[in-house]
């Protein structure tokens, strides 16, 4: 399934992601006098409130005894058995020959899902000058391969072994300049620095608008991810988040607006995206 959205974030201050710097004036972002927030910048802050978000989940129990059936319970690369040249998980062996080069044979054991990055991606983490991969260092990297596709959060925003189902836009910005002066304070001292007197140069948006897609799996996964998007999206419109430079300040201070907001789901590509209020979603 994959749903698509339309947040309106709505700042209550002034924003600056900061751009270049000229002289002692500092300036916000912008490509050809057009005012952005990256989409990184985006994706990164809705990452941190999801890492807190995540830890709250209901569905914790379920992951963990998935993540168990993998690693074990006694011990560190405990689950892992050398036996007739090959590498065991219980009974189920992994398609690896310990005495080939594994470069040929890592391919079915770590592409298993669906949107994972080539298997040469994650082939920098193993020695290239040794024909045989060492069983424990196997182990390990299978157990980090595990632990990411049986983790929520890395399933929606990425990890080093695969792809994230989340896509999300840049943001542009439309709205006044405004300039104010600072001046740098030493902490210790509480005295200010001398010649650390600066310009910063921000915006002033009535909102902005961020396309938003995500992929999610079938299966007690599939919920969960569908679960910590929602109450992500519900944290920010209750408490809002920080976008870009000077929150110490105020500046960069927004909510999501769920009346403002929709999304829709598809299921095929043959149907067309049926738009909802956002409010609906999240209550």
């Amino acid at each position: 399934m994959i749903e698509i959205f339309k947040l309106k974030l709505s700042p209550k201050g002034n924003i600056r992601v900061a751009g270049e710097i000229d002289g002692n004036t500092i300036y916000p972002l912008n490509y050809d006098g057009l005012y952005v927030i990256p989409y990184s910048s985006l994706k990164g802050v809705l990452r941190r409130i999801s890492e807190s978000v995540v830890k709250t989940m209901n569905c914790q129990g379920n992951i963990k005894k998935s993540i168990e059936t993998y690693i074990g319970t006694e011990g560190k690369y405990t689950h892992v058995v050398e036996k007739d040249g090959n590498a065991y998980i219980g009974n189920e062996v992994i398609r690896i020959n310990l005495y080939k080069p594994v470069y040929e044979n890592l391919i079915s054991c770590l592409s298993s899902r669906n949107n994972c990055e080539k298997v040469e991606e994650i082939l920098h983490l193993f020695p290239k000058n040794e024909k045989d991969i060492e069983l424990e260092e196997f182990s390990k990297i299978y157990e980090d391969y595990n632990l990411s596709k049986n983790n929520p959060l890395e399933r929606i925003y990425g990890s080093p072994y695969f792809s994230g189902g989340l896509t999300i836009s840049d943001a542009r910005l439309e709205g006044t300049n405004e300039i104010t002066t600072h001046v740098t304070i030493d902490r210790k001292t509480k005295i200010q620095k001398e010649r650390n007197l600066f310009n910063e140069i921000s915006l002033r948006s009535r909102g902005f608008n961020v396309f938003v897609s995500l992929k999610f799996d079938e299966g007690e996964l599939g919920k969960c991810e569908k679960e910590l998007w929602k109450m992500t999206l519900k944290y920010v419109n209750t408490l809002g988040i920080f976008v870009g430079g000077g929150k110490s300040r105020g500046l960069g201070y927004v909510i999501l607006d769920d009346k403002e907001s929709s999304y829709a789901s598809i299921n095929n590509l043959d149907e067309r995206a049926k738009w909802e209020n956002l409010n609906e979603y999240i209550s």
